[in-house]
């Protein structure tokens, strides 16, 4: 089977929690203070599995090492979840307060044991997530024989209606899944993660900045045109609306991305073809990437466009056609096409 490249809309609607545990995390405090269970009611367990699926958009990351730290614990879960789902939970809310001890906020570690469905084959996975204190979620802590047990008892309103309130999020594949090994993402890093982060996953990106960049304007171009049908607009203009977002944008976001290279006073098309668009980058593993775009690894060829007329005259130009001084009109009542260049010299 081959590998995927993110998580499809089908994919994400598939998250299972199998197992799930918090564990709080309290600046000062050398080790976190953990639990034995959190008990989850159907709504808070539907809520959390929406907030996983949410999370699935980040920075495709490969693990340096994958039989030490955060990649050996997230294997020995799913290796045996009954015996290793607990210890290997408290370990992982350690590591990371132990790498992140400097300006760590009071808040719930979430460790889950989930599951995907992936081409009709079930796919575990882990998540780690971290939510702030104050804005979480309420609980009691009850003492058991085993333990500290947390009971969930109310999830603030502002914290149901806003994925935002995830301030830092890693899902794990440990087997062959994926092309990537952990996406994760930080709330207020518009680009990759803070190196503490990283230290404690201990990876590397997947890709780099210029490859996405190339990446996301070849895909937008082959999606145009395999539905330059269904399109109002000629497939170039969506290829160069795309690569003036590159230019012009310092960071990467799909959706701002999809919004501007779509442009549609049909609101019914213009979502269909969004999702469309979205599919396409998606499937090339763009979608949800947050990276830096760089525009000048854009190659020439993908830059320039070319019109072929019937009389095998042949046009090429790079931008806008506006900018290039070319006016192309529409059929007259002979089918026939004015095409306008205008300039101060040319050669032959």
């Amino acid at each position: 089977m081959a590998k995927e490249s993110s998580l499809s809309k089908a994919i994400r609607e598939s998250v299972k929690i199998e197992k799930f545990i918090f564990h709080v995390v309290i600046k000062g405090e050398d080790e976190p203070r953990t639990m034995t269970r959190v008990d989850l009611e159907p709504k808070q367990r539907a809520f959390f599995c929406q907030r996983i699926a949410d999370s699935s958009e980040g920075t495709q990351f490969k693990f340096r090492e994958k039989d030490m730290g955060t990649a050996l614990r997230c294997k020995r879960i799913v290796d045996d979840p009954e015996n290793n789902f607990l210890p290997e939970s408290i370990n992982l809310a350690t590591d990371f307060q132990e790498e992140h001890k400097g300006n760590v906020t009071d808040g719930a570690f979430i460790v889950a044991h989930f599951t995907i469905e992936v081409d009709g084959s079930t796919v575990p996975m882990i998540a780690m997530i971290k939510m702030d204190h104050s804005r979480v979620l309420e609980y009691k802590i009850q003492q058991e024989a085993g333990g500290s047990v947390a009971k969930i008892s109310e999830i603030l309103n502002s914290f149901v209606e806003s994925k935002t309130a995830v301030q830092k999020c890693a899902i794990v594949d440990v087997g062959d899944t994926f092309d990537w090994d952990v996406l994760a993402f930080e709330k207020k890093k518009t680009i990759g993660i803070a190196e503490y982060f990283r230290v404690f996953l201990k990876v590397t990106e997947s890709d780099n900045s210029s490859n996405l960049t190339r990446k996301a304007v070849s895909s937008t171009f082959t999606w145009a045109r395999a539905n330059s049908a269904d399109l109002p607009e000629v497939p170039r203009h969506y290829k160069e609306r795309a690569i003036q977002y590159l230019e012009m944008s310092d960071h990467f976001d799909t959706a701002a991305f999809v919004d501007a290279v779509v442009k549609d006073d049909d609101v019914e098309r213009k979502a269909r073809l969004m999702d469309g668009l979205l599919d396409e980058l998606t499937v090339i593993g763009v979608a949800g990437q947050r990276f830096a775009p760089k525009p000048g690894s854009i190659p020439d060829r993908d830059k320039r466009n070319k019109l072929i007329t019937k009389e095998k005259v042949q046009i090429i130009w790079f931008g806008d056609e506006e900018s290039a001084g070319i006016k192309i009109g529409d059929p007259d009542n002979n089918g026939m096409i004015d095409i306008h260049i205008r300039t101060k010299s040319y050669t032959d």
